[in-house]
């Protein structure tokens, strides 16, 4: 090991981010000043961590490095002689270096990729124009003193390509006050700051510098960047203002925003007077129990409980409010809230009207191209769509939701909601005026596929597009208040207020929306209850179907899961094709592996905890393919651990399992299979997915997203449906409409694997969504009583 002295380097490509745990990235030495390679035979490989470096690496950026080394000689494969390797595996000193000098800045502008189009000579007339200053112009988004060197569209690419570096001396800044990473992310992204420019006397206009908001108020870490209280107060404490008071207006309200998220965690989006109190004096607890242990610390005059009674008394606007009920929310969570409320109501009082003749050809040719066909209540439902512009279509397993929904489709597509085929650049024959979604890929395939078929088989003359919400909100924006437009949510029950807000940003005040869903399954993850608190308000128009349509190779599911709906124990535990396996609780991973390995193809396994699927993905990889071809990974230099261990996991032939958005087409829970474990320079294998014709190569960044997916949790399960279906229940906190949302994922056969106790104990036990606190039902119902 050798003790490098500071080296520059520039980075030709990063290894791993901040999301792994360490920054690592690769790069070759270069002339401090110039900026220009200085070896073909030393490649440099650094590690950090955000404490090190708190600035993410990108290709083409210029480092200075120190630390210690690990240093192999390897025999070159492309010319002769001898390569060097450094691996510096923990930095000492690692920073990104900005250009000084004009053969540095040419250099900087030619290989960041952010400046694409602005070639060497523009680089050279501005550094000759404005020296140094052109770093400072483009920083402050100066785009009209740069376009008096180059043309307005170079002026922008110089300073949008600029936006990450603008930030580099405060982050450095934020280093030295202990301030983390995240946190600095979220405060360089945050729009008051971003977007807010002031002009200077001398005419310049200059951006806010974030280290003066946060002087003025530290406590703002906490209140509006979610860091911890405590660690927020020992900052105060330890540099910023060492002699606060614990009743300093700022503290408290940082305090007490930290208390309502802290008490809106599972879903809630406001917080009871009571319940936050409790939580508030026990963060005010820790913290004076820490900071008690600084010198200058001035004990407080009253006790900590009128400390927090005072606190809950202030008020905020800008950090949250207080309801007249005593409620407490977050501003941000209040703002979506309110405005999906205030467009609800919006749409619900716009009377509808069709010319009569109309609307009656419309309904005649959806019920007469419906797949199936449709019962009085399901005609009902297709009448109410029509006559509301914001509605709601709810209903369990086999009721027939489908099936209504392309009547529906059909009947606005004849009361001309179809896009001008000759506006249509491409000629495509998409109808571009109905925009379908779901969460999940793969439940907007199955929609896709289900709206485009008539009765007969005939596809759609105009096919509808179907896409996961991802998606929709990246590419799509509806901006037209002229047009006819109809927006459509499948698996509304996963939609979370954040979500539907974004949505209803995203499109014009005069688009009709229709929600698809189940309200009785399990609520979001995140915020809110949308679908439940939209059914249940009593305001807006919904129709719930209720009448199961009983088909040939009938398989009981549809009526097994609405007796577990309503908490009734079904009088046969296994009944046509549904199978309950006794096992006890020992043995439910190891019977549920046993049960995949008789229809690999057709299975998923469905589990309550992140551990019991580790151990069922384990047993079942076994069962199936224990001899898969794995990736030999001792053969990629420089790997960083974490990435070994997960491809280690990994065989060729596994389902693949993606929790995290990687893509507009494959988004978390998309599930597809490993069909290559071969590496080609920086990318690992080949994923082919099961939602579309899409094929995936992982590269370094998308490892850590990569999973066994033979089972998934009930959440990442939710939306898609499964011929098979395998209920590992065990553990957790397992209710009726956990399990009823597991078992409506099983489309022809069912198996549940447990005791007949926790069976019994999750039918009989209430649905925890009931418990969820929400103010978007109240919203509604208050605002139609204000009409």
């Amino acid at each position: 090991m050798t003790l490098l002295p500071s080296i520059t380097i520039r980075v030709t490509k990063v290894l791993a981010t901040y999301k792994s745990g360490k920054m690592r990235f690769r790069g070759v030495p270069v002339c401090p000043t110039t900026h220009t390679k200085t070896s073909n035979r030393d490649f440099y490989y650094i590690t950090a961590t955000p404490e090190q470096a708190v600035f993410e690496p990108e290709t083409g950026q210029v480092w200075k490095v120190n630390g210690e080394a690990y240093v192999e000689e390897k025999k070159s494969h492309k010319k002769y002689g001898v390569d060097r390797y450094h691996d510096i595996r923990k930095a000492k000193q690692c920073v990104c270096v900005l250009p000084k000098t004009k053969e540095a800045f040419v250099v900087f502008i030619k290989k960041i990729k952010a400046f694409k189009g602005v070639g060497d000579g523009k680089a050279e007339v501005l550094w000759d124009t404005f020296k140094l200053d052109t770093l400072k112009h483009m920083e402050h988004r100066r785009t009209k003193t740069l376009e008096t060197v180059v043309s307005e569209k170079t002026a922008k690419s110089l300073v949008n390509g600029y936006s990450t570096y603008r930030n580099l001396d405060y982050a450095y800044w934020m280093m030295t006050k202990g301030i983390p990473i995240n946190i600095q992310r979220m405060i360089f992204a945050f729009k008051p700051i971003v977007n807010t420019q002031r002009t200077h006397q001398s005419g310049y206009k200059y951006s806010i510098d974030p280290r003066i908001t946060i002087e003025e108020n530290p406590y703002r870490l906490a209140s509006c960047f979610s860091m911890k209280f405590s660690e927020v107060d020992q900052l105060v404490r330890n540099g910023f203002e060492p002699n606060i008071s614990s009743a300093d207006p700022r503290r408290m309200v940082a305090a007490v925003s930290e208390a309502i998220r802290e008490c809106t965690k599972g879903g809630h989006t406001v917080a009871p007077y009571k319940k936050l109190l409790k939580q508030l004096i026990e963060i005010l607890q820790k913290a004076e129990s820490i900071a008690s242990l600084n010198k200058s610390y001035i004990k407080p005059a009253f006790s900590i409980e009128d400390l927090a009674i005072a606190a809950l008394k202030a008020h905020d606007k800008d950090a949250y409010v207080i309801y007249p009920d005593g409620q407490y929310q977050l501003t941000p969570t209040y703002l979506m809230e309110n405005v999906i409320a205030l467009r609800f109501l919006s749409m619900n009082s716009q009377k509808v009207i069709w010319e009569n003749e109309d609307e009656s050809d419309a309904l005649k040719k959806a019920f007469e191209l419906s797949p199936f066909p449709l019962l009085d209540q399901q005609k009902d439902a297709v009448v109410m769509t029509l006559e509301n512009r914001f509605s709601a279509i709810v209903g369990g397993a086999g009721t027939g939701k489908t099936t209504v929904l392309h009547a529906v489709l059909t009947a606005y597509e004849a009361l001309g909601y179809v896009s001008n085929l000759n506006l249509c650049p491409d000629k495509t024959t998409i109808n571009r005026n109905i925009k379908t979604m779901a969460l999940s890929c793969r439940a907007a395939k199955r929609m896709r596929d289900s709206i485009n078929k008539s009765n007969d088989g005939v596809v759609r003359e105009r096919q509808i597009s179907a896409t996961s919400i991802y998606r929709f909100l990246h590419e799509t924006v509806i901006e037209d208040g002229e047009g006819k437009y109809l927006v459509v949510i499948d698996e509304a029950s996963m939609l979370d207020v954040p979500t539907m807000y974004h949505i209803i940003i995203n499109i014009h005040p005069n688009v009709r929306i229709l929600l698809v869903g189940d309200h009785h399954q399990l609520p979001p993850i995140g915020p809110g209850n949308v679908l439940a608190d939209v059914v249940n308000s009593g305001v807006i128009p919904f129709t719930e179907l209720e009448i199961v349509k009983r088909q040939s190779g009938v398989t009981g599911i549809p009526e097994y899961s609405k007796l577990i709906r309503k908490g009734l124990i079904p009088p046969e535990l296994t009944t046509g094709s549904i199978y309950f396996h006794e096992v006890e609780t020992d043995y439910i991973a190891d019977k549920c592996a046993e049960l995949y390995a008789l229809s690999p193809s057709e299975s998923i396994v469905v589990a309550s905890t992140n551990a019991l699927v580790k151990t069922v993905n384990e047993l079942c990889q076994k069962a199936v393919n224990p001899n898969g071809q794995a990736f030999i990974v001792t053969e990629v230099d420089y790997l960083p651990e974490f990435y070994k261990k997960t491809l280690a996991k990994l065989r060729k032939d596994d389902p693949i399992l993606f929790t995290e958005n990687v893509s507009v087409d494959v988004t978390n829970g998309s599930l597809g299979k490993l069909v290559s474990v071969e590496r080609d320079k920086d990318t690992f294998g080949l994923i082919k997915m099961d939602d579309d014709d899409i094929d995936v190569i992982p590269d370094f960044e998308m490892i850590s997203a990569l999973e066994l997916g033979y089972t998934m949790t009930v959440h990442k399960a939710q939306g898609s449906q499964f011929p098979r279906i395998i209920v590992a229940l065990q553990g957790g906190y397992i209710d009726r409409s956990w399990l009823y949302t597991a078992i409506t994922r099983a489309e022809i056969e069912l198996h549940i694997v447990s005791t007949k106790k926790k069976l019994v104990e999750a039918i009989e036990k209430p649905p925890s969504a009931s418990k969820r606190r929400t103010k978007l039902k109240d919203l509604l119902q208050e605002g139609v009583n204000k009409n």
